[in-house]
């Protein structure tokens, strides 16, 4: 019978070896699952802040974008604005060009055509003075004839002047003054 107490000593071990390492590969297990369970939940959360994370920067340079898009049509406004505003000075130059050229042109034509009227007028001037100077002549004439003819009246109105001699003075001569105001 001492080998079968034997034997069952030896079951009896074995029993508690195998309830031992049971126990132990429970342990261990519980511990594991404990492990990775914290290491899933170390993980959600590392991964959860991750994507939070990138939604932020996401949403933030969504932000980013959008207020570039509204820079860039912001500045195509200005620029066409700003190409308008040249498109208009430019119009305006070439008007101001077109009526410099003009002016220019009239301008070479007014001083070709000064010398001409410079001309016309001194022409005119002397034609003025030969008139002038005639005029003098022709009043100078009649108040010759005006005094000869008042002495011959007087002569025929007076019978002792008839029969003598009579001699007349020469009328004074006008100024040039009054000689103008009797054009």
């Amino acid at each position: 019978m001492e080998p079968a107490r034997s034997d069952t000593q030896q079951d009896d071990k074995m029993v508690w070896i195998e309830m031992e390492y049971s126990q132990l590969l429970q342990s261990h297990l519980s511990m594991f699952e404990r492990e990775m369970s914290d290491l899933k939940l170390h993980n959600r959360t590392h991964l959860e802040n991750i994507e939070k994370s990138h939604k932020e920067q996401l949403q933030h340079l969504h932000k980013e974008v959008n207020a570039l898009r509204t820079s860039v049509q912001s500045s195509e406004r200005e620029k066409s604005k700003a190409q308008s505003q040249a498109k208009s000075l430019q119009q305006r130059i070439n008007t101001l060009l077109k009526q410099n050229e003009e002016l220019t042109e009239l301008n070479k034509s007014l001083a070709a055509n000064q010398h001409d009227w410079a001309s016309r007028v001194a022409e005119l001037e002397r034609k003025e003075a030969d008139k002038d100077k005639r005029i003098e002549e022709l009043e100078s004439e009649m108040r010759d004839i005006m005094f000869h003819l008042e002495a011959q009246e007087k002569v025929r109105g007076n019978s002792d002047m008839q029969q003598g001699d009579l001699v007349t003075a020469t009328a004074p001569q006008p100024t040039r003054a009054s000689r103008r105001g009797h054009h």
